[in-house]
């Protein structure tokens, strides 16, 4: 169940996330498509490249990766009125490097000048070159591309220092990091209520 709900929680963040809206809290400014800091995601590209933490919840389906996905992130961006173009590079049990090797780097560089927005996320055990790993995934692709990292519940859980101490370091590099996996760990350890 805690797995199900961080991924729900991941799923919206993201969303979120996306369509720029982390102005959300205020109530100064609604929601409305053209509003500053709303960013359409209309005939967009965004490829989730991590493991089954994305899998959890069905934000992305365990199905046929690199291709089209059409998992709950998929749905809720139709939900907004949104035409968007999931792709799937998510690999269980394997790290952003496994998927750069293996996977990424002999990737059509064509399609990949096409992806608009990577989300990526880590395992939690064995990592060494984080940051090296996502310089790598991001030299792969144009410099108008725009890079998320998702930080999931379990690093927080497993205290993977290796990622969460490096997210200035990231944020310098000009990746955005989504931190629900702090929220929902704070959540399940009883240090905040909703």
């Amino acid at each position: 169940m805690k797995k199900l709900v961080a991924v729900f929680l991941l799923t919206v963040i993201i969303i979120l996330s996306l369509f720029g809206v982390s102005s959300l809290a205020s109530e100064e400014t609604p929601y409305v498509k053209g509003s500053e800091g709303i960013v359409s995601l209309e005939g967009k590209t965004i490829a989730m490249i991590g493991n089954s933490m994305f899998y959890y919840g069905n934000c992305t389906l365990y199905n046929k990766q690199g291709e089209a996905d059409n998992g709950y992130l998929k749905q809720l961006t139709k939900l907004n009125g949104e035409n968007t173009t999931i792709l799937d590079y998510c690999y269980p049990g394997k790290s952003l490097n496994y998927t750069y090797v293996n996977h990424l780097s002999k990737e059509d560089t064509a399609k990949l000048a096409e992806i608009d927005y990577v989300v990526m996320s880590e395992q939690t055990s064995g990592i060494k070159t984080f940051v090296e790993d996502i310089q790598n995934i991001m030299s792969l692709f144009p410099e108008t591309t725009k890079f998320y990292f998702a930080c999931h519940n379990m690093m927080y859980e497993n205290n993977v220092r290796t990622v969460i101490d490096n997210f200035e370091t990231l944020r310098q590099m000009g990746v955005e990091i989504v931190n629900w996996g702090k929220l929902v760990y704070d959540i399940y350890t009883g240090a905040v209520e909703v």
